[in-house]
Formats: structure tokens, C-alpha cells, sequence
């Protein structure tokens, strides 16, 4: 987070901890610190890093290679989140030759693209760790995603996703598909369409359970197209749409430390930044408490709520 005011036209940031091993060359989001009106612009923003110098007091100043369009909060009730968004290890797609986009055509063509994805198959192993995942995620087809556990059920059970970023994602950025026992940490997500980490129960194997979400950021997530909202044939959120979607039935989830910023006029109505929908109109729990949801922050969402829930 930002530990000082930072004003439109500012070209470097005061951040609140020592990030001095970020480096040189990386991208990084930095979240709006409004409560934006139908009509405001977005003010979520990337910049790259030029320069790095760790403070005295633990904090660290950080060189970026154009002035900020935006002021960010840095003190009082909201302090601009910044999250590192490049990684040395990348999974993106490449668009090559003729007439190949340029990134400004091509974070505008995202609904337009076949991006690639990646998959753990029913039984995959293993862990993600510390990857960037850049144009990643097919718009409007199902199990297309940069990160996809594809009904893993038990054999998931303490796998880590921890470390990632991943931006301008077709859809989603970590779905967790019949899966149990995931441990997601520490990743960041900057203008995914759709809802960045969802949580997805299959009927005939029945839902997910016991992930524990930390200190994950999103930042912008996108509803599905307004061309698209009417047709069923397209999956995606258009209507509560949040940063994080827990699965229909699930149990045993913990949600610590988590934030969600910046979805703005961009996500619709009903959105917000976290989305219970299957919890609401008074479903029996059987006495059981299905989340545990402690410290986490939504804000900058054009919603009238932060959370959509029932009391749990």
C-alpha cells in the first residue's frame, strides 16, 4: 500500500514496506482510492518501475516512467493498493506478424481473442508459485482460464497457487473447479474479465471445499460484455460480478486479509467487491458456518454494499 498521498502528475510512489526486491523494468498496478459515479473515468493504473531505494523506516520509494493521470490516497481510511504485476517466469499469448496488435489495440480486443490457458487435469500435482500470466484466459468459454484446477477433488488437497500476477486476463484468473484443500496466497490480479477467483461446484461430483484465500488482491474486475449479458451462451459474470466468488454449497472456506478495489463503473449493477449469491434468500446452512471472513477490504466499487452476503 502506499504510505503517502501520491497527486495526479506524480512520478514516483511512497510505498508502506519494504518491496525493494521488486525490480527495475516490472509493471505494477496501482487501485483507485474513490468511490467513483457512473460517469467517472476508471482510475486503476499501470506504470513500470525505474527505480527502486529502500528507506530508513522499512518503507520504499519507488521511480515510475510517466507521471500518475490519477491521485492516489496514502493516509486516513484509504491507502492506494499496489500490487507487482511481471514476474520472470511468464505464460502469455504471443500475437506475431502482419498486422499483429500493438498493447494498447490489444488490452482493447480482449472479448475479440482466443487467449491461451492453463490446466491441472483430474489427478495433476503441483504447485504455482511466483508466475506472471499476461493475456491468458479465453472471453466466454468455460474451463479456459489462466489458472484452472479442473476436477481435482481430494487429490488437490494442499496444492499452493501463491505468488502470481496476472493481468488483462480473458477470463477469470483463479478458478478453482471441484477442488478441495487449495491454499491461494499472495497473487494479484489486475483487469480480468470476470470474477478473478471463483470457486466452482460441478453437480455430478458435488462442491468444492476447505480453500483458504490470503492476502490476494484484485484490482478492476470486468463484467461480461454488454453485448453478451443476454446470452446464456456466453458464461461470465454480468450481474454480481466481484473480486471473489466462493462456490455454490461450499463449506469450510477462509477469506483473510484479502482485498478488492477498483471495479467501478465498469462492473455493473449488483456488483461488488466480494459475491455471495448462493449464500443469500435464507439457505439452511444445517447449523454449520460456511466462511470465515476476517480482514478483508473492498473499495473503490460503484456498488452500495462492499459485500453481497447473508450473516455467516
Amino acid at each position: 500500500r502506499l504510505a503517502e498521498y501520491a497527486a495526479a502528475g506524480a512520478a514516483t510512489l511512497g510505498g508502506e514496506h519494504d518491496v525493494s526486491d521488486w525490480y527495475a523494468g516490472g509493471s505494477l498496478g496501482v487501485a483507485t482510492t474513490i468511490t467513483p459515479e457512473p460517469d467517472d473515468p476508471i482510475q486503476n493504473e499501470v506504470r513500470t518501475i525505474t527505480g527502486l531505494a529502500k528507506l530508513p523506516d522499512g518503507r520504499t520509494r519507488i521511480g515510475l516512467n510517466g507521471p500518475l493521470n490519477f491521485a492516489h490516497q496514502g493516509s486516513g481510511d484509504f491507502h492506494a493498493e499496489v500490487g507487482l504485476l511481471t514476474r520472470n517466469v511468464l505464460f502469455t499469448t504471443e500475437l506475431v506478424g502482419p498486422g499483429a496488435p500493438s498493447e494498447t489495440e490489444l488490452q482493447a480486443q480482449v472479448r475479440l481473442r482466443k487467449f491461451a490457458h492453463t490446466m491441472y487435469m483430474e489427478g495433476g500435482q503441483g504447485h504455482n508459485q511466483y508466475t506472471e500470466y499476461k493475456y491468458m484466459g479465453h472471453y466466454g468459454k468455460l474451463g479456459r482460464y489462466p489458472t484452472h484446477h479442473h476436477r481435482s477433488l481430494e487429490l488437490s488437497r494442499g496444492q499452493v497457487v501463491r505468488g502470481n500476477g496476472y493481468w488483462y486476463s480473458g477470463f477469470r484468473a483463479v478458478n478453482l473447479h471441484v477442488a478441495r484443500g487449495v491454499t491461494v496466497e499472495d497473487n494479484v490480479a489486475y483487469s480480468c474479465q470476470s470474477t478473478p477467483y471463483f470457486v466452482e461446484e460441478d453437480k455430478a461430483l458435488g462442491p468444492a471445499r476447505d480453500h483458504v484465500f490470503v492476502h490476494n488482491l484484485s484490482v478492476e474486475a470486468l463484467r461480461k460484455h454488454f453485448n453478451d449479458r443476454s446470452n446464456d451462451a456466453v458464461p461470465g459474470e454480468f450481474y454480481r460480478l466481484g473480486g471473489f466468488w466462493p462456490g455454490q454449497n461450499t463449506f469450510n472456506e477462509a477469506f483473510l486479509g484479502n482485498v478488492a478495489v477498483g471495479h467501478g463503473n465498469r462492473s455493473g449493477t449488483g456488483s461488488g467487491a466480494f459475491s455471495f449469491p448462493e449464500i443469500t434468500g435464507g439457505r439452511d446452512t444445517g447449523g454449520l458456518i460456511p466462511f470465515t471472513f476476517v480482514a478483508n477490504q473492498g473499495h473503490g466499487d460503484m456498488v452500495d454494499e462492499a459485500e453481497e452476503a447473508a450473516p455467516n
